[in-house]
């Protein structure tokens, strides 16, 4: 199997966690927006694949910048960035937060392919005209 490697995980987290982490975990930001990425597991090491490179464009952030990660459970995990000099970066603020899945049927082939959904609250209008207008930007 060939293994495009994007992040990998320090190697004490794959000793201790590597049997339990799903193939897909999503990381949520301190603003509670998901972002999923796939998981390759090699030798017990962990690699973050399809998902993380994405994640430069979505927070907009750039070389230098790093993530601290708190593993809550195989397929979840809380995540605060800082960018080269430090700094939080700036998180996207939406209500309710945005959800951004991976496309499963590109994660072979492209680890850019996003798939969002999002919750939306029905107003009384909603479900009395039976309709709904969403709109929908991409990032």
């Amino acid at each position: 199997m060939h293994l495009q490697v994007v992040a990998r995980l320090p190697r004490c987290f794959g000793k201790e966690h590597g049997t339990e982490i799903d193939e897909f975990i999503m990381l949520c930001d301190p603003k509670n927006n998901e972002i999923e990425v796939q998981v390759a597991i090699k030798d017990n090491k962990v690699f973050f694949k399809n998902g993380w490179f994405g994640m430069k464009d979505f927070f907009a952030i750039d070389i230098g910048a790093w993530a601290l990660l708190t593993y809550e459970d195989s397929s979840f995990m809380r995540m605060s960035l800082k960018n080269r000099f430090h700094q939080e970066v700036d998180y996207p603020v939406s209500d309710p937060p945005i959800i951004a899945r991976l496309d499963r049927d590109f994660t072979q082939c492209n680890s850019l392919n996003f798939r969002l959904s999002s919750v939306i609250i029905l107003a009384e209008f909603d479900v009395k005209s039976g309709s709904l207008v969403h709109t929908f930007c991409v990032f």
